[in-house]
């Protein structure tokens, strides 16, 4: 049920401006490509030409304003800009920034950069604008953000108006401490850029690629077409500053285009949630589109926005209790500070949480391996109800009192297919486990009820195998029953052994062959404080392809990854070890050995991690990445991802541990112990609170 507010418009007092003056100080550098690479700023950051690897003449074009040779053309190859510095720069070093440029291109370009920063000395850390790396043709056009330090906050998100369709677009990029937007031709881009900003540790400007000296790819990443006027300020451009950055529209003396009136549905009773802000009958006199601007302020300091959105004439706002100013406006040009004295629609609304809540919860219900050793655990909420019929959003916590602590949810049907679950990895410790259910997480009204808390003890495991994958004709496992089923063709192929056996070693096609590891016991290895990988494998030089991986299978879980593979630049015959965290912070970005592992013979990998956390690698006699991280950063995995672990063309033998893709699934012998009021024996090692 929804209600539904309509008001009749009421004049606002003044008229609301956009002021159009000038940029105020603190630019940084300014390069105008006029025949020059100079910073025509205070920064002194003068730029360099490169082609690939060595310096070379620079080619110019007409800029966007028409000038002769006043922009720079990139050809897409091995064309770019570094920039020497001189002061200012990083530009993502400064607390606020704002980075805006002129840029001519075609679509087609996937994952090219118009602006870059990145790092001498390690490949992860980048703050990049570009062109969108989602699409494989490229062909949207978009505006693509990545900002990688030790998590990522922006992974390729994208503009919603097109800046690469070979003509003249303006680009600018505004963040205050991450509080971000982007501006494409002055407007405003819907895309959330709010993020909680890392540590990047950039030293390396470029304009048209991205240069990582250290990176197994030190220069790629290449843009084709011309950039023109970039610009580096030290502060966040406010809106009316990049308009100013824009030449100057024809202006009317007064707008045209007016607002009716506004309705807004939303939750029957009044409590926070989504409200639909839709605006009535706005009219533009001389029949132009209209742009429609949304904001909602609560007085508290929260204000939410959207637009100005080009002939949308609503938006959903997701409202916290308290008292809201609800204004649009609408206008035919966000750029001409000309609006209507009715151009503006405001009304009030006071948005209230319930005194108590009507959503209760009779019992946690925890599933994990026999014995509670290290190991993937399902938490369920079972049998909660809402008084009211509303949906039932779910939350899980874990906690081991040692500075780990994850929460699930809120979960709904609209995000999982089984929100009242969730399954978690374990490490040894004492872990409370809490559930709460609600039916609106924005009230803090939850009954006595909603929650259940169990205390649980992961016990260590003794030290042993875990798992021996022989492939002697079969992918079982001759441990503890962590047994693989293989995936791909019709039927797994076995191969001569390293040892010499008929039939001793599985042979996997590079294209869809792995094996399915079913998890019994002791899987995944990242749960453990110590653990080795050991496996005999035979195949050649292959870019990324990993023979050993741990996962996540949940879309939004795919950041966390464990593997072992190959070089993943392709050019080595090296073993390759990737890990990232839940975060997607890489404290091991594609360390390499020594010797090789991957040139059509027999050689033997292993992978040892101490109590430590201080890894090292063998391989024959001896084998060390070229670089050593801590790495104790997989998060207690759930269901590793089968997609992105397929096998490589390559053979691999017995090995005391798993192998190949690593999906999971909870196994048929775990034992599961159910937490309420009625059932409080049920565990010598867990008990309810």
């Amino acid at each position: 049920m929804f209600r539904t507010h309509r008001f009749r418009t009421a004049l606002v007092a003044g008229i609301l401006c956009m002021l159009c003056a000038g940029a105020r100080g603190e630019l940084i550098s300014h390069w105008t490509f006029d025949g020059t690479l100079e910073d025509a700023g205070p920064g002194g950051n003068d730029g360099v030409f490169f082609n690939g690897a060595f310096p070379d003449e620079p080619t110019y074009v007409h800029g966007y304003d028409g000038t002769p040779e006043g922009a720079i053309w990139l050809d897409g190859i091995g064309g770019y800009v570094r920039v020497m510095y001189g002061s200012g720069l990083p530009a993502y070093g400064n607390p606020a920034f704002t980075v805006a440029m002129w840029v001519k291109g075609p679509s087609g370009q996937q994952d090219k950069r118009v602006f870059s920063e990145s790092s001498s000395t390690h490949g992860n850390p980048l703050f990049t604008i570009g062109t969108d790396g989602t699409v494989d043709d490229g062909l949207g056009g978009a505006v693509g953000l990545l900002i990688r330090g030790e998590t990522t906050p922006i992974n390729h998100r994208q503009s919603e108006m097109a800046a690469f369709d070979d003509t003249w677009h303006h680009i600018a990029y505004v963040d205050a401490g991450g509080a971000a937007a982007l501006y494409v031709d002055g407007l405003r881009q819907t895309t959330n850029l709010t993020y909680a900003r890392p540590t990047v540790a950039v030293d390396t400007t470029t304009f048209g690629a991205v240069i990582r000296d250290s990176h197994t790819t030190p220069r790629g990443w290449y843009f084709m077409g011309a950039l023109d006027d970039i610009r580096v300020y030290d502060h966040a451009l406010s809106a009316a500053e990049i308009w100013a950055l824009l030449p100057a529209p024809p202006c009317p003396a007064e707008g045209d285009t007016h607002c009716a009136g506004l309705a807004i549905d939303g939750p029957a009773d009044g409590s926070p949630g989504i409200y639909t802000v839709s605006v009535n009958g706005a009219r533009d006199d001389s029949g132009d589109p209209i742009y429609y601007t949304f904001t909602a302020n609560n007085g508290a300091g929260t204000v939410l926005s959207a637009g100005p959105q080009l002939e949308v004439n609503f938006a959903d706002l997701t409202l916290a209790a308290g008292t809201w100013t609800i204004k649009a406006e609408v206008d035919d040009d966000p750029g001409c500070p000309d609006m209507a004295p009715d151009a503006v629609c405001t009304e009030t609304i006071v948005v209230t949480c319930p005194t108590e809540g009507d959503t209760h919860l009779p019992a946690l219900v925890i599933e994990g391996p026999a014995g509670n050793t290290p190991g993937v655990y399902r938490l369920t909420a079972e049998g909660a109800t809402d008084d009211s019929g509303d949906e039932i959003l779910y939350t899980f916590t874990v906690d081991n009192g040692a500075g780990v602590r994850m929460t699930f949810g809120p979960r709904t049907a609209l995000n999982t297919l089984d929100p009242a679950s969730v399954e978690v990895g374990l490490t040894a410790g004492t872990w409370t486990i809490t559930a709460t259910v609600d039916d609106n997480p924005l009230c803090d009204d939850a009954a006595p009820d909603a929650t259940k808390t169990a205390a649980l003890v992961v016990s260590p495991m003794a030290p042993g195998l875990i798992a021996h994958f022989t492939f002697d004709g079969h992918c079982d496992d001759d441990a503890l029953g962590n047994h693989g089923v293989f995936s791909g063709g019709f039927a797994p192929t076995f191969v001569e052994g390293y040892d010499g056996t008929p039939d001793g070693a599985i042979s996997l096609n590079g294209a869809s062959d792995y094996v399915e590891v079913f998890q019994n016991e002791g899987l995944p290895l990242c749960l453990h404080k110590a653990f080795t990988f050991a496996a005999w494998v035979k195949g050649l030089p292959q870019a990324d392809r990993r023979v050993f991986c741990e996962g996540h299978r949940i879309p939004a879980e795919h950041n966390c990854l464990y593997t072992l593979g190959t070089d993943n630049g392709g050019t080595t015959s090296a073993a390759d070890l990737f890990v990232r965290g839940d975060t997607g912070a890489n404290p091991v970005q594609h360390a390499h050995s020594a010797r090789n592992a991957f040139d059509g013979t027999w050689h033997h990998l292993a992978w040892s991690t101490t109590a430590a956390m201080r890894p090292s690698t063998s391989m024959a006699s001896a084998m060390r990445p070229t670089s050593r991280t801590p790495v104790r950063s997989c998060r207690p995995g759930r269901r590793p991802s089968a997609p992105s672990c397929a096998g490589p063309r390559a053979t691999s033998s017995p090995a005391p541990s798993t192998t190949s893709a690593c999906t999971t699934t909870p196994s048929p012998r775990a034992r599961s112990w159910p937490w309420s009021p009625n059932r409080t024996a049920a565990r010598p090692r867990a008990t309810p609170r």
